[in-house]
């Protein structure tokens, strides 16, 4: 006997397709159109590829979303990097800047420190100095008071006497003697101690000064009137010759050189330049007016 295979109808072999293409939409997660919504069929390896192409794409949307991101992160990253440079460079200059201003205030204060010091040295070397001119003006001070010829001081007519006021003889001129070669006193000796003050008794020009044998150390002048005075036995000479003097001057100091038998000063009043041409110095000098 033969079998014969059933036959559907068009209406229920419909049914059946479209049962089996709900099943498979099931089975693959397909999505279909509402009940009764058209729309249009697909088979399970279609919405299978569909499906695998949107999980590619969703897959695709987060990788562009992650790279977005870490680009973003790198640009933020790289600002703040360049934020901690700027920072950084600016730190930097400011503490070089901060340095270079201690080294600056250093440096001022080193100067100011040194112009202190030279201030105060040439402060000490002024005061020194100051010190050192007060004493020489003083030591000359001293030294004029010294040599002043207090005692010497010309008379009216313009004469001074050769030692200080009141100084005393010890012997008058013109007394015999045969020690000298003239056979007497060719001048007076005054008593004054070595170192005492000796004084041209009238302006004059030195003839002569210095040593002058038997005499020691003399001075010789001429006197404005043709007159010659000789100082004899001086310990010191303070003029020289053609040295030009006025009445009073110093002319040096009393002492006991040459033939001499003590401390004195013989004096002279000669009317040429030479021994013997003498005349007596006292009476010389009163008739100049100057009381011995």
């Amino acid at each position: 006997m033969k079998h014969r295979t059933p036959r559907l109808r068009p209406t229920r072999l419909a049914a059946v397709l479209a049962g089996a293409a709900v099943v498979g939409a099931t089975l693959t997660g397909t999505a279909f159109a509402a009940d009764g919504a058209p729309g249009p069929s697909m088979t399970a390896h279609e919405a299978h590829v569909n499906h695998v192409n949107h999980r590619a794409h969703i897959a695709h949307l987060v990788h562009l979303a992650n790279e977005a991101a870490k680009a973003s992160a790198a640009s933020h990253a790289a600002h703040a990097a360049h934020e901690a440079h700027t920072i950084a460079a600016a730190n930097a200059a400011a503490r070089a800047k901060a340095a270079s201003d201690a080294h600056a205030a250093h440096q001022a204060h080193v100067i100011a420190a040194a112009n202190a010091a030279a201030r105060a040295k040439a402060g000490s070397h002024a005061d020194h100095a100051a010190h050192e001119a007060h004493r020489i003006a003083a030591a000359n001070a001293a030294s004029r008071a010294a040599n002043r010829p207090t005692l010497g001081t010309p008379a009216a007519s313009g004469y001074a006497s050769p030692v200080p006021r009141g100084t005393s003889l010890s012997q008058p001129f013109g007394v015999p003697n045969s020690g000298y070669a003239a056979g007497y006193h060719t001048g007076c000796d005054f008593a004054v101690s070595v170192g005492t003050p000796l004084y041209a008794v009238g302006n004059s020009t030195v003839v002569s000064a210095g040593w002058a044998g038997a005499y020691g150390n003399s001075v010789t002048l001429r006197l404005a009137d043709g007159h010659y005075a000789l100082y004899a036995h001086m310990s010191s000479v303070s003029v020289s010759a053609g040295q030009t003097l006025s009445a009073g001057q110093q002319i040096g100091r009393s002492g006991n050189t040459g033939n001499s038998t003590g401390p004195h000063m013989h004096f002279e009043i000669r009317t040429t330049n030479s021994y013997g041409a003498v005349i007596n110095p006292v009476s010389y000098l009163q008739g100049k007016g100057v009381s011995l």
